[in-house]
């Protein structure tokens, strides 16, 4: 799925204020949350390093950074649909820039380790995602 039509489905759905660079970064930080919440414990220290992140893709717009953060909180509970169209997208991305492969990597072990190391399952889920991106 491209970048593009996600983003209209997603726009349809959401009203973000996001452009479509911006949504296309968010969703690259998507494995991160998956990461980050995978242990049941999304704890302070792994939502410092997701704001982090949301900080950098966002530069100094704060409203961007704030909406960003909330949109990939809300995409924690996201159904099985919806996080194979976001899969999908990342996939076709990845395909055009393959410098984002290890970005993603590291953003998925950064945010896993920023924590009392990375736990089993979130290296399973670590795992999981990299198979699933062909990573």
């Amino acid at each position: 799925m491209k970048v593009k039509e996600l983003f209209t489905k997603y726009q349809q759905q959401r009203h973000t204020c996001l452009t479509i660079d911006q949504f296309s970064s968010m969703m690259l930080m998507y494995p991160a949350v998956l990461v980050a919440t995978a242990d049941g414990d999304y704890d302070e220290l792994e939502k410092r390093n997701l704001v982090s992140a949301v900080k950098e893709a966002a530069g100094e717009d704060d409203l961007i950074a704030f909406e960003m953060y909330a949109e990939l909180s809300q995409l924690i509970g996201a159904n099985n649909e919806t996080k194979e169209m976001i899969f999908s997208c990342i996939k076709e991305e990845i395909a055009e820039r393959k410098n984002l492969q290890e970005i993603i990597v590291d953003l998925m072990v950064s945010t896993a380790e920023s924590s009392d190391g990375i736990s089993e399952t979130e290296q399973k889920m670590i795992n999981e995602i990299k198979s699933v991106l062909n990573l």
